[in-house]
């Protein structure tokens, strides 16, 4: 097996952003003995050596199987624009270049910044909450409100409310101190991505090319295949961008009915947070719904722990699948699967992997029934 031969297999082999070995490996120029000029024993050595190199450099891929993702994404999502705006200005890497710092300054840096203070701001709201004392809170809300007496007693006799919270809080102080852990490494996963995406749109051409000569399909069935994980791609993209609208606006309208000002801009807020993977709404309506409730206004601060958690929070399990599902085409179920099956093996990459995976999956059965 030649050299070239076993950098194919092994990109192949390997996560797909991994073919980019395919191209930017330096050439070797040097003369190859035949087969029968190799020792047998040496062949297996080298079988051995190459199979070995191969699984490392795979467990090193992986590792970065999330900027990976949504480079490429990202980079197949604005790539239309790009090559759009390449017609009138024949510049490719100062063009690509513009369009990753604004991806970065304008998206990817701020919300790894953001991710990071909401992080410290949890911490720091934990340490404040573990301050107050809840039978204080109980007296004084009893105080203003002496109908509800019997209910609150009735209350923390079924359920054990101190304990709860207790745990709850302990929870909630582990996977923040975990997140705060991992911030140097968001941040280069953030660098990774944005070089994912400059590369990608300058050699956007060649990219695609190599990928196809990887693929052991003819070139029409290559070109069913790609054309179909694209569009999935551009339906999750759709998909994540349509729900996080939704759900800033039906944020919007609980803030209203809160009477908060500034509505709109905390909407807006709303609508990024529910673009970050792990983040959401939920960081807008809990502090107000823990403030609403250490006010003693119990009557909203309930009312809007519901709306946020059921209204807000279950419209992104049922919208999104019913979305991406009618844009690519698929049974709701099935993206549903995909999507949370992905995100459990994958983390957030998922989002993208799962559909990807279900499409490509269709398309290569699709290419088989029509071979038979």
């Amino acid at each position: 097996m030649s050299h070239r031969q076993l950098t194919h297999l092994g990109a192949v082999c390997l996560h797909p952003g991994f073919f980019l070995l395919g191209f930017i490996m330096a050439k070797n120029t040097l003369p190859y003995l035949s087969r029968a000029e190799v020792p047998w024993f040496k062949q297996v050595a080298l079988i051995t050596l190459t199979l070995a190199v191969i699984t490392y450099a795979t467990i090193i891929v992986v590792r970065f199987i999330t900027p990976l993702t949504w480079g490429i994404t990202l980079a197949v999502t604005i790539n239309p624009l790009y090559k759009r705006i390449l017609k009138s200005f024949a510049y490719p890497s100062l063009i690509a270049g513009l369009f990753t710092l604004i991806l970065g300054f304008g998206v990817i840096i701020p919300t790894v910044w953001a991710s990071e203070v909401f992080v410290s701001a949890v911490l720091r709201g934990i340490e404040s909450l573990g301050a107050i004392s809840l039978p204080s809170l109980w007296r004084d809300f009893l105080i203003l409100h002496p109908q509800f007496g019997d209910v609150v007693t009735h209350v923390l006799n079924i359920v054990p409310l101190y304990e709860i919270i207790n745990r709850l809080s302990a929870v909630v102080e582990a996977q923040a101190q975990h997140l705060l852990r991992y911030s140097i490494e968001s941040g280069v996963h953030a660098l990774i991505t944005l070089g994912i995406v400059f590369f990608m749109l300058k050699d956007h051409t060649l990219f695609f090319r190599t990928l196809k000569t990887l693929t052991p399909l003819p070139s029409n069935e290559t070109e069913i295949l790609f054309t179909r994980i694209l569009d999935t791609i551009q339906g999750v993209i759709f998909g994540v961008v349509a729900v996080a609208l939704i759900q800033g606006f039906l944020g919007g309208i609980l803030l209203w009915w809160l009477e908060i000002p500034g509505v709109i801009i905390w909407a807006t807020i709303m609508t990024l947070l529910a673009l970050i993977p792990y983040l959401g709404t939920f960081v807008i309506w809990i502090p107000i719904s823990l403030f609403l409730l250490l006010q003693g206004d119990w009557i909203r601060g309930l009312l809007t722990i519901g709306w946020g958690s059921i209204i807000i929070g279950l419209s992104d399990n049922v919208l999104y699948p019913i979305l991406v599902g009618k844009r690519i085409h698929y049974h709701p179920l099935l993206i549903f699967l995909f999507l949370f099956g992905g995100m459990l093996v994958a983390g957030s990459a998922g989002i993208i992997i799962g559909p990807v995976l279900l499409a490509s999956a269709d398309r290569l059965l699709w290419i088989w029934r029509k071979r038979m």
